[in-house]
């Protein structure tokens, strides 16, 4: 088990899924970005910024589509748009 420290996540991310492999991606549906990292046994590593914006804001879901699909779906679920 590896400790994270209090404040080393954006307190604003709203959503969060595995992808491939050992890496997660965090949203903030406020706004509009996040994180995409990988997660092994002693810590985060190879952390790519998804700057605000880039997503729209206001996302409800996330969800990874397994291979072979291989894409992530993310939308609000109750207007049924996304973005793979």
């Amino acid at each position: 088990m590896t400790v994270i420290p209090a404040g080393s996540f954006a307190k604003d991310w709203t959503a969060f899924t595995g992808l491939s492999g050992d890496r997660i991606l965090f949203y903030s549906a406020t706004r509009g970005g996040g994180v995409v990292c990988s997660v092994d046994d002693d810590n985060i590593a190879d952390v790519t910024v998804i700057p605000p914006a880039s997503f729209a804001k206001g996302w409800t879901e996330v969800s990874a589509l397994r291979p072979p699909e291989g894409h992530v779906r993310i939308g609000r679920s109750a207007a049924g748009l996304h973005h793979t």
